[in-house]
């Protein structure tokens, strides 16, 4: 039988990534220019 603790977890894991996925792109845009070319798509 599984713990609380490691259902708890595990569920916080994944909402972590799924957040990160999220977000990292729009970090990346801020961070790294994108060119003419690429924005007029």
């Amino acid at each position: 039988m599984l713990s609380v603790n490691f259902v708890v977890l595990t569920i916080f894991g994944c909402g972590l990534v799924m957040w990160l996925t999220k977000i990292i792109p729009f970090i990346l845009l801020k961070y790294l220019k994108l060119s003419k070319v690429s924005l007029n798509i």
